[in-house]
């Protein structure tokens, strides 16, 4: 089990993601406060602290921002 925490404020840039995937492990996105934007398979999710996002082995991702309020994320 890995765990990282991120907190970015509103404006900021988050650090240049490249698409990528993992081969056997699954990825969750909860966001505690604000929203962040994640493309998954060339669609931009914006996810909030109302649903988690799972991303799937095999599917291909990138965290691309953060919204104006800025986002606390695990």
């Amino acid at each position: 089990l890995r765990v990282n925490f991120s907190e970015f404020n509103g404006g900021d840039e988050l650090p240049v993601d490249r698409v990528h995937y993992h081969t056997t492990r699954t990825t969750y996105f909860c966001v505690v406060s604000g929203s962040l934007i994640v493309e998954v398979e060339g669609e931009e999710i914006v996810v909030t602290r109302e649903a988690m996002l799972e991303i799937l082995p095999m599917e291909k991702y990138r965290t691309l921002g953060v919204g104006d309020e800025g986002c606390k994320y695990v």
